[in-house]
């Protein structure tokens, strides 16, 4: 209706071309967190908390790069990676071989962890093939994806 409006139509982001309009597309999202992570924080130091936690993420993230997905959000110990961006035929198998491979990283953290903490982390992890509406949104240099499951 105005130059905002042509403005937000017309600016595609760098995450894949993807518009903020949105559009329509059949994908695969990934959800894990880590069991157990609470009450590691509560008996841990608050700079081993967030050095394991990055930690952690730096495998996960590599994993998910892997089989082309994309990490959409963090949040605390859970995390939401989208499969499907580069709208491969496959994006539902490279989400559950992800998964599989993010519990063979764990196992490279938990010991690490053993070592350090005496203590080993497990991840619960759900994958779901739907269709979504993917669009982004934010300014210019601060966009996210988002996505809205279609319902119907």
């Amino acid at each position: 209706m105005d130059k905002i409006d042509i403005h937000i139509v017309s600016n595609r982001s760098a995450l894949q071309g993807v518009s903020s309009v949105g559009e329509e597309r059949q994908m695969t999202m990934l959800f894990a967190d880590i069991e157990g992570y609470t009450s590691f924080t509560e008996s841990s130091q608050p700079y081993d908390v967030v050095h394991i936690l990055n930690r952690y993420y730096y495998l996960m993230g590599r994993v998910v790069e892997k089989y082309k997905g994309y990490i959409m959000d963090y949040f605390g110990d859970g995390f939401l990676a989208v499969f499907g961006l580069e709208e491969t035929e496959n994006h539902a198998l490279d989400a559950v071989r992800a998964g599989f491979d993010m519990r063979d990283e764990l196992q490279k953290l938990n010991k690490y962890m053993d070592a350090l903490f005496d203590k080993k982390f497990a991840i619960r992890i759900g994958i779901n093939t739907d269709k979504v509406i993917l669009g982004t949104i934010g300014i210019e240099n601060m966009r996210k994806l988002w996505l809205l499951l279609v319902t119907e």
